[in-house]
């Protein structure tokens, strides 16, 4: 009974948020807006990278480091874009290939953002051919990264831009075979072959984090603390994480959310 009311529950706040909820902008341009109040500069994951590889990532008194992973609703990255400059703020934003909108990518590289690659050709590869654990995953790892390199590259000629830094979506066959996407970029010659230098997940760029938070679905909103709270003790360097699906209602969220389901009952049925 137990497990049937928090299901219900859980559902009753996803209809919330992907019907009902108010857009959240105006909480977001609060957010920057004590950003900016608190003294904090605000840049790009791509922007955070290069201070690490120049070993000077502490430049800045307070740092706060702004990450968008494009899952769902790519036309809503404008806005977020448009709010960043009001504040002389700069982001990352890391595109999936279904949200790979060649009119919104090239309009936010236009107004000056760090635009790059959400992959997941681990993932996708592994619902294709039906893996059922980490160690066939890592038998088909030449098949993955050169579904991976292949639209990579593409995507660097379609857009002339060099997404050296690049970001893993985060799915639920990744949970259930306990493997990450960005278990395709583990070889470093492999990295070096293709020309990435930074995985946002990499080592170096976390582990000098003070704090590292994410947007979370309604009603808790962020985890594991919110980035209000961060700003006003001053924690830094301070990196936020954001979806699209946490800010405004559409229907695209759903429409992810039934694929998923979709995608599971075919996986479990073809076993």
């Amino acid at each position: 009974m137990a497990n049937l009311s928090g299901a219900l529950r859980t559902n009753g706040w996803r209809l919330y948020q992907d019907f009902l909820m108010p857009q959240r902008f105006d909480d977001y341009r609060k957010l920057l807006a004590r950003a900016r109040e608190q003294g904090y500069e605000i840049i790009s994951v791509d922007q955070w990278a290069q201070r690490v590889q120049r070993a000077a990532p502490l430049k800045s008194e307070r740092l706060l480091i702004l990450r968008h992973d494009v899952d769902t609703d790519a036309a809503q990255t404008p806005l977020t874009c448009a709010i960043e400059r009001e504040f002389g703020a700069s982001a990352s934003y890391f595109f999936r290939l279904s949200t790979m909108n060649e009119r919104v990518v090239r309009q936010v590289a236009d107004m000056g953002f760090h635009v790059s690659y959400h992959y997941e050709e681990l993932a996708t590869v592994a619902k294709r051919l039906k893996l059922k654990n980490a160690d066939e995953v890592h038998s088909r790892m030449p098949i993955i990264r050169a579904e991976f390199a292949d639209n990579l590259q593409r995507l660097r000629q379609q857009f002339s831009l060099p997404m050296r830094l690049v970001c893993s979506h985060g799915d639920w066959i990744n949970r259930r075979l306990k493997i990450a996407n960005h278990a395709l970029l583990a070889d470093s010659n492999f990295r070096q072959q293709i020309g990435v230098d930074f995985e946002t997940y990499d080592t170096a760029l976390i582990e000098p984090l003070k704090a590292y938070v994410s947007d979370y679905p309604a009603p808790e909103w962020w985890r594991p603390r919110a980035p209000q709270n961060h700003l006003q003790d001053g924690d830094s360097p301070l990196a936020i994480l954001m979806h699209p699906r946490q800010w405004r209602p559409t229907i695209r969220n759903t429409g992810e959310y039934l694929q998923r389901i979709s995608e599971g009952l075919t996986y479990r049925w073809s076993r």
